[in-house]
């Protein structure tokens, strides 16, 4: 080692002769002894040289120190490693085997992870893991296409056979042990998180703990090596600006501290300085890790504070105040964002001029990484691509550099710069100063308690409310997780304003599940964001078990909107699951079965599968309430839900598989039930139809504010496919080409806009200003009186409106909206498409919709229904018409005209065309979904 720092060969060098002959400097001698610590895992400073005065006498101090021996060859380190990412390799391959990659396969990489079921989220993870399975010849990977013609095949009880038996021998050099132990945890549980089923956070973090990964950072001799420089350059400042002004009091910001892997080695070296810090400010994004630094460092270090925070994030909004902090600290962070530039620009702006920023960064791209953590979402945010190293988050030295010089950053060195091989680096640069501006503070979120939030009750004190009850109980775990008082809690605020993330999740909702006796999934806090939505969500889906178990009756509650003449809409409808459970034959309606005659024959014969349904809400900006129906093998019956009676299973057994997806988008004054006879035909047939209910925007609720609502809609279908098609159960069973729509009036107009339909609010303002002959659509819009004075047509300057969703390969529309439309955007759609107009229907004039979109869209079916009305193609209801609570012409049809009939007939001609434009019966097995 000495020889290659001096230059000169090892044959020229007396072990005997003093060090000094050898001309060492103090570049020299540093460089010597960062070699040194490297090879043998030591701590020496450079004070060994002065002290051993001989390469002899440097050897047994070495021996003495490190209770290892000179003789020990480095190669051994490397020998583990390269038999590891051998392992991890084969390892890696069976994995993606046992998930359908199978030999004499050539594919795309987008077919291939769709047909192993990963989720979008690990596509980019996907591309890498074939790039280093090629490189070690165990496929081919290029230009985006993947062959397996000679892939050997893994059997992973083997592969996982041979890792145990070399994992005893690997553990035995120590500071691989905790590798060794992560890689394996991750590795068997591969493909449950590829595919959505679990997250990477529960593999990590099992139940929020933080021991697997703290042995990553700290107590091991690379990690405490690469801590020890960072250190050196923290202390090094700090006791300049002591020598500077013996009284300087120093503030230090630590980004994305995590478990504290070099936090709490930098206590430990700031303890001689304590009287001269003011504050270090744990940072993460994580309250989880500020709790954890709490607990195990804030007793011993009185001037810790504890603050989330998001370096992507501009200061400003997070109370930081510019140029407030002399130090800025990050290791194994920043790279873990989306714009490095960015980040570094937000970082200089907490840094006084002259401050400094030291970061420690991974300086390769390495096949445990890639398993372990680049299984984190954040791995992947990066849009940079060109300043990454490639297939990793990771920057080069010399990009390193050169970014943080054009961010203003000077005087940039690389302390540890012999060691970048061991996977590390550390970056140290000083702040110029000049910060860019940035843009104004958001204004902090107003929480009215008095208004929103929930008295701390004793659960004694709430009677006879299981909503109140299941709310308490989620408001109390949540307070005592989060470490906020109830009183402060605003249970209409989303969970992350909080602070609570995947990692805290698992915790909140164990204490939750058991303080109810349920079984929730932690991806429920994630779909259910706010206390009052997943309250909701708790009481309608476990309120009956939870009434039982605590002996609370739960609220039946009247929902609707009030009708601008009296009356109102059931809208949205819920199940109160005690009081179905406990209705009779003598008190319950007897519904309408709304069957056809094919279904008849079907389900006489023992064929056909009942069907589930379920109710969700997916989170947005308004909440989307969603109905799912499916095919199951759970035996239903009639469940009356407002003015209809579907025949379900309600919560029924989900299907092993579905024959496709089919979404359906409903009109002005519908919901999720409002076509259920059409649904439940279609999942008594196979398929999962999915029925949102579009927020804001129904015939009777006056909260819409503008007719910009409904440019919303095709939005917010893209939306709930997105969703339904990363659920971790349903998404890896929807075949990706069998995806179908329908729409009803406004919703027929969101479908055509998925589409290629370019809606332009403006040709409303045109046409509703002109045609005295369809002025009962312009009626049925919100806000009229803004539409006629032009006011919309401004409001749609520089909007753009286009919201293609080419997943959708079919659709149905049925009495659909078509004057909104720009009627060259028609011309470019090629998909399937079936119109439905009513030959009776006196809210869309058959010329300027219906009729009009067949004129302009070229390869459309059509079908007038004879003495149809505009509400005919909406499910029939089940009460009698004057107990439709003044629904009025929602479910009344021209005289003569027989609803239920017409429905057997639709629902056949549904199902036929989407038998003829979608493929069949789709298998989820590998092979199948490569051939079609």
């Amino acid at each position: 080692m000495l020889a290659d720092v001096l230059n000169v060969q090892e044959s020229d060098l007396d072990a005997q002769a003093e060090l000094t002959e050898f001309g060492l400097d103090l570049l020299k001698s540093t460089e010597f002894v960062d070699q040194i610590n490297l090879n043998y895992s030591s701590k020496l400073t450079p004070q060994v040289l002065t002290d051993q005065l001989t390469i002899a006498g440097l050897a047994r101090s070495l021996n003495e120190r490190t209770e290892t021996t000179v003789d020990q060859p480095v190669s051994d380190e490397k020998r583990i490693k390269n038999e590891i990412d051998v392992a991890l390799c084969k390892f890696l391959c069976a994995e993606l085997q046992s998930m359908g990659l199978r030999r004499g396969l050539t594919i795309k990489v987008e077919q291939l992870q769709s047909a192993l079921g990963v989720v979008d989220l690990y596509s980019r993870w996907l591309k890498e893991s074939l790039r280093v399975l090629s490189n070690a010849g165990h496929l081919e990977f290029n230009g985006g296409v993947c062959s397996t013609a000679d892939m050997p095949v893994f059997d992973l009880a083997v592969v996982q056979q041979e890792w145990d038996e070399k994992k005893s021998a690997w553990n035995e050099s120590g500071h691989v042990a905790s590798l060794v132990q992560l890689a394996e945890i991750t590795l068997q549980q591969l493909s449950q998180v590829l595919q959505g089923g679990k997250r990477a956070t529960d593999v990590l973090f099992p139940n929020s703990s933080m021991a697997l990964i703290e042995g990553m950072y700290k107590n091991n001799p690379i990690a405490d090596y690469f801590n020890a420089v960072v250190g050196d350059a923290v202390i090094a400042f700090v006791e300049s600006r002591i020598s500077q002004d013996p009284a300087a009091k120093i503030r230090i910001l630590e980004i994305g501290a995590g478990t504290g892997g070099t936090s709490a080695h930098l206590f430990e070296r700031l303890r001689s300085y304590q009287s001269n810090v003011e504050e270090y400010c744990y940072t993460d994004l994580s309250k989880a890790f500020l709790f954890h630094a709490q607990r195990e460092y804030g007793e011993a270090n009185p001037y810790l504070t504890y603050r989330l925070f998001d370096v992507s994030e501009s200061i400003h909004s997070q109370d930081i105040q510019p140029g407030s902090y002399d130090l800025v600290i990050a290791a194994n962070v920043l790279h873990a964002t989306r714009d490095i530039r960015q980040t570094l620009a937000n970082a200089k702006r907490a840094l006084r001029a002259n401050g400094l920023i030291v970061l420690n960064e991974i300086s390769t791209n390495n096949l445990f990484t890639h398993l372990t953590f680049g299984l984190l979402p954040g791995w992947w945010l990066y849009d940079d691509d060109a300043l990454r190293l490639p297939g990793c988050p990771g920057l080069s030295s010399e990009a390193w550099e050169m970014v943080l010089q054009k961010e203003g950053y000077k005087s940039v060195f690389f302390p540890a710069a012999v060691a970048h091989g061991r996977g590390q680096q550390i970056i140290v640069a000083e702040s110029d100063g000049v910060v860019a501006k940035s843009p104004d503070a958001a204004a902090e979120r107003n929480i009215d308690v008095s208004r929103r939030s929930l008295a701390s009750l004793p659960i004694d004190a709430i009677e006879g409310s299981l909503d109140s009850y299941v709310k308490q109980i989620i408001m109390e775990k949540f307070s005592n997780s989060m470490k906020v008082a109830p009183a402060s809690i605003d249970t209409e605020a989303e969970f992350s304003s909080y602070g609570l993330d995947s990692i805290l999740a698992v915790s909140l909702l164990s204490a939750i599940n058991q303080a109810l006796e349920i079984d929730l999934n932690p991806t429920s806090l994630f779909k259910y964001t706010t206390i009052e939505a997943l309250s909701g969500y708790i009481s309608r889906q476990h309120g009956a078990e939870i009434a039982r178990s605590r002996a609370i009756k739960p609220l039946t509650k009247q929902h609707g909107k009030q009708q601008q003449g009296g009356g109102t809409l059931a809208a949205p409808l819920q199940v109160d699951l005690e009081k179905m459970s406990q209705s009779s034959d003598e008190t319950r309606i007897v519904p309408i079965r709304l069957a056809s005659p094919a279904e008849q024959n079907i389900e006489a014969t023992g064929q056909c599968n009942s069907v589930g349904l379920q109710t969700i809400t997916i989170p947005d900006k308004h909440p989307i309430p969603v109905t799912l129906y499916y095919p199951t093998s759970s035996p239903s019956r009639e469940i009356r839900m407002g003015v209809f009676t579907p025949h379900v299973a309600l919560n029924g057994k989900r299907p092993d598989s579905v024959r496709g997806l089919i979404v359906i988008s409903h009109g002005y004054g519908g919901n999720g039930l409002a076509h259920h006879s059409i649904a439940q035909h279609l999942a008594s047939k196979g398929y999962l139809v999915v029925a949102p209910q579009h927020p804001l925007d129904q015939l009777y609720d006056s909260s819409l504010a503008s007719p910009f609502r409904f440019f919303e809609r095709p939005r917010q279908l893209s939306r709930v496919l997105t969703e339904t098609l990363e659920d971790p159960y349903w998404g890896p069973r929807i075949p990706l080409d069998c995806i179908g729509a329908i729409g009803h009036s406004g919703g027929g107009a969101s479908v055509l806009t998925l589409l290629g339909g370019y809606p332009n609010p403006s040709r409303i303002v045109r046409h509703c200003s002109s045609a005295a002959d369809d002025q009962n659509f312009c009626e049925l819009l919100p806000k009229v009186a803004r539409i006629e004075t032009g006011e919309v047509a401004r409001e749609a300057e520089g909007h753009d409106f286009d919201a293609i969703d080419d997943r959708v390969r079919a659709a149905i529309i049925m009495a659909p909206m078509g004057v909104v439309f720009e009627p060259e955007s028609l011309q470019t759609i090629t998909k399937p498409l079936r119109i439905y107009t009513a030959e009776r229907d006196d809210y869309l004039s058959h010329k300027y919709h219906g009729e009009w979109l067949y004129d302009h869209i070229p390869h459309a079916e059509f079908e007038e229904v004879e003495n149809a009305g505009h509400f005919s193609f909406m499910a029939p209801a089940s009460v009698p018409a004057e107990a439709h609570n003044g629904g009025g012409d929602l479910w009344r049809d021209p005289d003569g005209f027989d609803r239920q009939a017409f429905h057997a007939r639709l629902h056949d001609d549904v199902e036929a065309f989407f038998f003829r434009h979608l493929p069949g019966e789709m298998s989820a097995r590998f092979g199948d979904r490569v051939q079609g």
